[in-house]
């Protein structure tokens, strides 16, 4: 092959995404689900004009692309944009002559910002080392098993024995709820407890919206919990067979029990909906010493999290201090 190939911005608004949709058709032989999911994942995202979509082109046809997803990072309340790496992939026939890399190297050039990134190959994840993508450790999975005898059961005859409960039959009495749409007022308690654990990402309600009650190809269940007329926490499950995850969380720490209670919470709720598997991922210190304090053990799986800094330098010391949550297996957002 030539290497002249060239890189260039997608326009999402303006193009065709038929090129994007036969590149996924020959990288993973099947483009229903991109085709299924383009007007929700790009056009109908909430901050829909700050995607980057860069793509490479060979001769006027498209032989590669990577998505920049973006995002608000708040530290120690100082808010910067970063940008998520999502849809990253090379044709078959043009790998191995650097693409992904040069792909890589202008989204973080144009966008300017600290990148992320999470649930490449082991081939990527060295191609991100060499260029100074740092991982977040510990980076390992955190899992509780929430009926060992039921799980046994389970691993045997490949299936659930278990008669699942409703999710109304799930709720306490300690102030959790499940709701339908997230309320404006939620942006207000996310800044405050972002303020107080000293940093994350910022996701407006619009944007958790879209998330989590918009979404084409998940289900998600979604939990408040309000104490003194106040939301305390913020808690999203997904089961899926005898498998939960807890997607996304955020809680106020000034409250006392958080966030052990809302973790006691979505392992009492999965295991009533017929989890036998409760699992997470966070690079908070906080939150993983509450996950192994809720009987949660850490697993040699890694979601392989990676961040790399911004043009003028500016870069975490410390990623444990950040709270950001993963634990959904759909690798396309944080």
């Amino acid at each position: 092959m030539n290497k002249d190939f060239s890189i260039r911005q997608f326009d999402p608004l303006v193009e065709n995404p038929v090129p994007i949709f036969n590149l996924f058709e020959r990288v993973y032989g099947d483009a229903s689900t991109i085709r299924k999911r383009w007007n929700w994942e790009i056009l109908s995202h909430p901050d829909c004009r700050n995607i980057r979509i860069f793509i490479a082109e060979h001769h006027g046809n498209l032989i590669g692309m990577t998505v920049r997803m973006p995002y608000t990072l708040v530290v120690n309340e100082v808010s910067q944009a970063v940008f998520f790496a999502s849809n990253s992939m090379v044709d078959p026939d043009y790998r191995g002559h650097g693409v992904i890399g040069k792909l890589y190297d202008v989204a973080a050039a144009k966008t300017g910002a600290m990148q992320f990134s999470k649930g490449t190959a082991a081939a990527m994840q060295a191609v991100l080392r060499k260029k100074g993508y740092r991982e977040v450790l510990p980076s390992n999975y955190q899992v509780c098993i929430l009926s060992p005898l039921r799980w046994m059961i389970g691993k045997i005859a490949k299936r659930s024995v278990f008669q699942p409960v409703l999710v109304s039959q799930c709720l306490d009495n300690k102030g959790y709820s499940q709701i339908q749409r997230f309320p404006d007022y939620y942006e207000e308690f996310a800044k405050n407890a972002l303020s107080k654990i000293g940093g994350g990402l910022l996701k407006t309600a619009g944007y958790m919206n879209w998330r989590y009650f918009r979404n084409p190809h998940r289900n998600y269940l979604v939990f408040l919990r309000n104490n003194a007329e106040k939301v305390s926490s913020m808690l999203v499950l997904r089961v899926e067979g005898t498998t939960a995850y807890i997607v996304d969380m955020l809680w106020d720490p000034a409250v006392p029990d958080e966030p052990a209670g809302t973790l006691g919470f979505a392992r009492s709720t999965a295991k009533k909906l017929g989890a036998c598997k409760l699992v997470a991922w966070g690079s908070l210190h906080g939150f993983r010493d509450a996950c192994r304090r809720n009987f949660f053990i850490t697993r040699k799986e890694s979601p392989s999290f990676s961040w790399f800094p911004n043009q003028s330098g500016t870069s975490l010391d410390c990623m444990s201090s950040v709270h950001i949550v993963h634990g959904d297996g759909d690798i396309d957002y944080l």
